[in-house]
């Protein structure tokens, strides 16, 4: 890292704010009006401009950081160190030689607050653009406490240490006497005085600390070694030790705040202006568990063990009793909003507390990420609270009501950072919250459960808030624009100003809760892609396009991810997800048909005719895209059924979007109904499996079954049901029967979308489950793979599901007449087709699989979109409204001709390709009587699909054609479709050299 002037980053980073607060007095404050605005925007932008050099440094910091070095007591552990010699003395009466070191590092316990410090506040001065009154005094103090905060945590000297925590006590007096609220002499004096308090307690220790170590210098303090054998803290489990060690857990809880130290703090919060709120309980607070931290519990380890269920009492006390005050907020007073946010922070940094007293890994990496979590969640809370008083000067919970209607942005927001508080998964604060429980539970389960409890009644009050604040009637006050002038708000909801404060952190909020890791990449885009389309949708709801756009966007990102993710063979997650070259292959696939899909989209007159918010519909297929990625690594029944469900959420809502048809509100309860009744067997099969093998682990349970710890019988029950649910989600026979409703009823990009996309990733699973869970892998023969289970034939199983599957399909497609619904069934043979695959299971017969999905990708997908097109233009999918259609438009209709040429399999399209090589596994494998099946099956196939050529082109021929003309774009987009079709019926060797790399399914434990 950069040294200037020969100072390191951490001595820039701390000392910029106050370079800031000089330059901040050197301005003239005006004397005209004209020049005290100048001034005022000067005393505003210095602020911004030093706290984000300073935010530019912490990033910096974190990304030269090294996070396989250790810290705490260990000096070599620290990284980005300045030492200089800062007060020297000798032969001072008493103190006899006393050396000062300005001594500056991080370890990975500091290494998160310095970015908590600067990311808080850096956001924290775009709030106080609301501050209106003696501007210079506010921000000269506010650089001021940014500077002290920061000198914390980066100080290993406990003399600079001690400076600093006093330094940021001054300001912070000012900042809430002089800009809080009616209260504010009185809240000021109390958190003064409630500090200071516990200040005199820890110099107290400090002194005894320095007479028994000769230094100031904190990791010496940490040697045993270095202890003076006279001193009064020498030794182990001493009286004296375990006062100095409560003295300074007294000094360090008062500012957490912990029961009962905890009274200033609602207070303090009430009355200090929304950016001082912001940082006192995003940062200050976390200054009391740093200290704990880094001085209490390596100095005094000995004490800690033995005041351990006391600390851990004090945490669960706290989680309990904050959550009580908090949600006794709406039976009290004034219900005060801030009153409210306020309590929950004690009872939040309860968990803190919590996770530190388990004394193990996971309780102490859960204590840290949620001191940073929690600051970045309540920072947020805070400053949407800010928004509401800055526009309606009033703060009581009961003054509002309906801003869902009012505010829409607003309120999303606020939705993440309530949810975030409440710890629910994909957000940051539950990642945390489950750490501090896994630790604590280790070492006290009775106290862990009872702060369980702090989680049900933090959903109380938070769900409380929410419907009360957002839901509802808007208030008859509240019903005009806040600001009828528009001088202040141009806007009912937030303005740039709050957005850009806002935004960053309701990112990082959502990122630390999706745990981003370099395998899961991939699923973090789609993720991060879901939401930025749902906030943008909110902000430009006039735009159609917009989402589409970001949607795109966010498929190629995910590519980017793919591509970089190289072909990892392993399992993660708690061995719930594989990461394998089979994964990312069908990941691909389902990748790029959502991508297709969103592009046709933007062709698509049904999705457009109406005013429709498409901002939704395209977020929706963000979700179930990322569903479909989990399905196709998971490895672990529940994450099975999870992905399952959603996927099939987003889709139950997808098909059902234009509601206002009949059919197509229809389709989408039949789809629910169905999804739901194949969801419950499935889950019964799960629940049969798992008493049958005592593990929901796809690997251990091919060990339970390879050691004779199943019986057969109910082994097949299980598999047969969760076969089905995944058999419904592939449309085979006789899991079908919502497949031809749905697909008519459906847009037609969704019914595209269903037809490749979802039926990959069902295949994807079909097969995992299948290879991981019932074959023996250690069989050097291929064909003894399925030995595990000798007594039950399951290839002869899945054989006749092929054959019901094909031949069901195909038959019932040569009598539909709608052109949606007949390649719905025609979807449903090709399935038949790829159960071929299924059945050989070996190698050759899985890469057979995957040739067929690229080829039938292109073909389906691009057979679909000349219906929409169509469809766009004559108002109709039905076959007789095709007469003579291919004379109105012959390029559209050739290129429908070669779709549906390489759906029957025939050369040199693609699609015989694909049928090639399942035929010759089926037939290597001596499955000659599958294959038969399956060519006759083709041939019958052939039949409905000429109907379809037939009508195109061989009638009408005696009636005048009308041409229909369509945008180059989508003409475009055709041939995007149309070349790869016949390309790789030719040259087809990528995709054979690329499935089978791609076979390896990932099989260790």
């Amino acid at each position: 890292m950069f040294q200037i002037f020969g100072m390191g980053p951490l001595t820039w980073i701390t000392f910029l704010p106050l370079l800031g607060m000089v330059l901040i007095l050197l301005i003239p404050s005006g004397k005209d009006e004209r020049s005290k605005e100048v001034s005022k925007l000067l005393f505003r932008w210095v602020t911004i401009i030093f706290t984000f050099l300073q935010l530019v440094i912490a990033i910096l910091i974190y990304i030269n950081y090294n996070y396989h070095k250790a810290g705490i007591n260990d000096p070599s552990g620290f990284q980005f160190v300045d030492k200089f010699k800062w007060i020297y003395l000798y032969g001072l009466p008493l103190l006899g030689n006393v050396r000062i070191d300005y001594y500056v590092g991080i370890d990975g316990i500091s290494a998160p607050m310095v970015l908590l410090t600067a990311i808080v506040c850096f956001v924290a001065s775009f709030s106080s653009f609301s501050v209106s009154k003696a501007l210079k005094g506010y921000f000269a103090m506010y650089l001021l406490l940014d500077a002290g905060m920061m000198g914390v945590f980066v100080a290993l000297d406990f003399f600079l240490f001690y400076v600093f925590w006093e330094l940021m006590l001054l300001p912070m007096y000012f900042l809430i006497g002089i800009w809080g609220g009616p209260r504010k002499e009185y809240a000021a004096i109390k958190f003064f005085l409630y500090t200071l308090f516990g200040s005199v307690f820890m110099l107290l220790v400090m002194i005894a600390l320095f007479f028994a170590v000769g230094s100031f210098n904190m990791l010496d303090m940490m040697d045993p070694s270095k202890y003076n054998p006279n001193s009064i803290l020498f030794g182990v489990d001493t009286t004296w030790r375990y006062i100095a060690f409560m003295a300074l857990f007294v000094g360090f809880a008062i500012k957490v705040p912990s029961v009962p130290f905890h009274t200033w703090l609602p207070d303090a919060h009430v009355e200090a202006p929304t950016p001082i709120s912001v940082i006192l309980a995003g940062v200050l607070l976390k200054m009391g568990t740093y200290g704990m931290m880094r001085i209490s519990w390596p100095m005094f380890p000995d004490a800690v063990k033995y005041f351990q269920w006391f600390i851990a009492l004090v945490g669960v006390v706290s989680i309990v009793y904050g959550a009580l005050c908090a949600l006794g907020q709406h039976r009290v007073g004034k219900r005060d909003f801030k009153k409210l946010i306020a309590y929950s922070s004690v009872s939040h940094m309860g968990f803190v507390v919590l996770g530190m007293a388990a004394l193990n890994t996971s309780g102490m990496e859960g204590a840290i990420l949620q001191m940073f979590n929690h600051g970045t969640i309540t920072a947020m809370l805070f400053m949407v609270v800010g928004v509401l008083y800055d526009r309606s000067h009033t703060r009581g919970l009961d003054d509002f009501g309906g801003m869902a209607n009012k505010m829409p942005i607003y309120t999303g927001l606020m939705t993440i950072s309530f949810m975030a508080a409440i710890g629910l998964p994909g957000l940051s604060g539950f990642v945390s919250e489950i750490l501090v429980f896994l630790g604590a539970f280790q070492y006290n389960p009775t106290l862990t459960m009872i702060a369980a409890t702090g989680i049900v009644l933090g959903a109380g009050y938070m769900l409380w808030t929410l419907q009360k604040v957002f839901f509802g009637q808007v208030p008859e006050k509240w019903a005009g624009p806040w600001d009828p002038t528009h001088k202040k708000y141009k806007t009912d909801d937030l303005n740039a100003v709050e957005l850009v404060a806002l935004t960053p952190l309701a990112l990082i909020v959502i990122y630390l809760g999706i745990q981003p890791n370099a395998m899961l990449e991939p699923e973090t885009a789609l993720v991060a892609t879901f939401l930025v389309a749902l906030i943008v949708d909110l902000i430009f709801r006039k735009s159609k396009n917009i989402s589409g756009i970001i949607l795109l966007i966010g498929f190629i990102v995910t590519g980017i991810f793919l591509c970089t993710a190289g072909n990892q063979n392993s399992v993660v997650f708690s061995k719930m997800l594989a990461v394998d070259p089979f994964a990312k292959f069908f990941k691909w696939v389902i990748l790029i048909s959502s991508f297709i899909v969103v592009l046709m989209s933007f062709f698509s007159k049904e999705l457009y005719e109406k005013d429709r918010r498409l901002g939704e519909y395209f977020s929706l297929i963000a979700g179930m895209t990322f569903g479909m990625f989990l399905l196709s690594g998971a490895s672990n029944l529940i994450m099975i059924y999870l992905s399952i469900e959603t996927m099939s959420i987003s889709s139950y809502i997808l098909a059902g979007y234009t509601k206002e048809i009949k059919r197509s509100s229809e389709a989408s309860l039949k789809y629910v109904i169905f999804g739901a009744v194949s969801s419950g067997i499935m889950l019964y099969g799960i629940s049969i499996l798992f008493g049958l093998t005592g593990s929901l682990n796809l690997y251990d349970i091919n060990y339970a079954i390879a050691h004779g710890k199943a019986e057969m019988f109910p082994l097949l029950i299980s598999g047969i049901m969760i076969i089905a649910g995944i058999g419904y989600k592939i449309s085979a026979v006789p899991f079908h029967f919502w497949t031809p409703d749905v697909y008519e009823g459906a847009p037609v990009t969704i019914t595209a979308l269903l037809s490749v996309a979802s039926k990959a990733a069902g295949f994807a699973i079909l097969i995992r489950f299948l290879k991981v869970a019932f074959f023996d892998h250690t069989s050097p023969v291929a064909a003894d793979t399925w030995k595990l289970l000798s007594t039950i034939d399951w290839k002869f199983i899945i054989a006749i599901l092929s054959v019901l599957t094909m031949t069901f399909g195909n038959l019932v497609a040569v009598w539909q007449t709608n052109l949606k619904r007949l390649l719905a069934y025609s979807s449903i043979a090709h399935a038949g087709y790829m159960l071929m695959g299924v059945v050989v299971m070996t190698d050759a017969g899985v890469a057979s699989i995957l040739i067929y999905f690229v080829v039938y990708m292109f073909m389906n997908l691009g057979a679909f979109y000349v219906v929409m097109l169509f469809a766009n233009k004559i108002g109709s999918e039905e076959l007789d409204d095709y007469t003579g259609i291919g004379y109105r438009s012959p390029v559209l209709a050739v290129c429908m001709v070669i779709f549906l040429i390489s759906l029957t399999g025939l050369p040199p399209t693609a699609g015989f390709i694909g049928k090639w090589y399942l035929f010759i596994a089926v037939i290597n494998a001596n499955y000659i009587w599958l294959a038969v099946v399956g060519v006759l099956n083709s041939v019958v196939s052939l039949f409905y699909y000429v109907k379809v050529v037939r009508n195109m082109f061989l009638r009408g021929l005696d009636k005048e054609h009308e041409p229909l003309s369509f945008s180059p774009m989508s003409v475009v987009m055709l041939l995007l479709l149309v070349i790869p079709t016949l390309v790789l019926g030719i040259w087809y060797e990528p995709i054979l050299y690329w499935a089978n790399k791609s076979v390896g399914i990932f099989l260790g434990n």
